[in-house]
């Protein structure tokens, strides 16, 4: 059964360089079953201080791509509190600053289009109905969405700030930040003290695991399974981004901060593009230690967002749909955070 759904998306013709960029986007469920619709990845997924969750729209100016600039989260399993409930012939809408995850302030002609290809829903009676979906671990339907687009344009003002992303601020804050008195391999804000001595460890078990795949690539049939056919392309590319994962946890005094200010509920930790700051969230602490969706494997996972620039592609929530990307769409699973880590976790397990 197919499930059909529309997303409309509004905003103003023109803004000021120094103002938020806000947008409406509504989400239509033109059929007569109520839903419920996973936000992941939608721009549902979005708080007030950080906005989006997820690269979910595409933006271009004058033609150019706009690069994401927001939180990159590693994510648990789906809980009922991540869904919204659409009723049928209902729609759903919530406004947005784009500005906060995307640098659209500097003047120029904008087109944005949400990046929508086919959402998870469930057809379920009630919350309690859902839980018990999820718990069984069923994997719901996918839907067909129609999209809209939005174009706008953003005037300089003299003697005013530009806005910066979320993104942006953190990197600010951190060059801001004291420096180091002597060069550090890791420090911690918040936790306790056996919090700090799990995610240490798991730092160190992580970079053994990037140093174990990069030893392997080569001559490793696990690179079929989560990177595709090993073209040279691909080797290089791989053999590249995991030599940056184990360059930035050598180089780099990265902060993790256990203090939860930063943690949505099914959020594990996340970072943001060219951070030196993880933030760690309650149910890392549940992880195993290793193998995949592991503290060690997570760790791995954020370094290569930070580090080696990759991002957290539709599909590839967990390890079936990381193996069916490799499978169907090897260029995308090159840059993939969870096939970096499911590759360094099962590498690890067979070194």
């Amino acid at each position: 059964m197919t499930v059909h759904l529309e997303a409309l998306l509004f905003g103003n013709a023109k803004y000021q360089s120094s103002e938020p960029v806000r947008l409406t986007f509504v989400l239509a469920n033109p059929g007569d079953t109520d839903l419920y619709v996973l936000t992941w990845n939608t721009p549902f997924d979005y708080t007030q201080e950080e906005g989006l969750w997820s690269d979910c729209f595409q933006v271009t100016e004058g033609g150019k791509a706009v690069p994401y600039d927001g939180p990159l989260p590693k994510r648990g399993r789906p809980r009922v509190e991540d869904f919204l409930f659409l009723p049928a012939g209902r729609a759903g809408g919530l406004v947005i600053n784009l500005d906060k995850t995307y640098p659209v302030t500097n003047p120029g002609m904008y087109r944005v289009s949400a990046r929508l290809r086919a959402i998870p829903v469930f057809m379920a009676g009630s919350r309690e109905e859902l839980a018990e979906l999820l718990e069984a671990g069923k994997p719901g339907m996918l839907s067909e969405l129609i999209s809209t687009l939005v174009e706008f344009r953003v005037d300089a003002l003299p003697l005013q700030n530009r806005l910066f992303t979320i993104g942006e601020q953190v990197r600010q804050a951190e060059a801001a930040a004291a420096p180091f008195e002597e060069a550090v391999e890791i420090r911690f804000l918040g936790g306790s003290a056996g919090e700090r001595d799990i995610v240490g460890d798991a730092h160190q078990t992580g970079f053994v695991l990037v140093q174990n795949a990069i030893s392997r690539i080569d001559r490793d049939d696990l690179f079929r399974e989560w990177f595709g056919a090993p073209s040279p392309g691909r080797l290089q590319a791989v053999r590249d981004n995991f030599g940056f994962i184990k360059a930035g946890m050598e180089q780099t005094s990265f902060i993790y901060d256990l203090t939860r200010s930063r943690c949505p509920a099914s959020t594990i930790a996340h970072t943001f593009p060219g951070s030196s700051t993880i933030w760690i969230c309650n149910p890392f602490f549940q992880l195993p230690r290793t193998g995949l969706d592991s503290q060690a494997g997570t760790i791995v996972h954020e370094h290569s967002h930070t580090s080696a620039g990759t991002s957290d592609v539709e599909g590839a929530d967990d390890p079936d749909g990381a193996r069916t990307l490799a499978r169907t769409k090897p260029d995308q699973a090159v840059q993939s955070a969870n096939n970096y880590e499911y590759y360094a976790g099962e590498a690890g397990a067979q070194a």
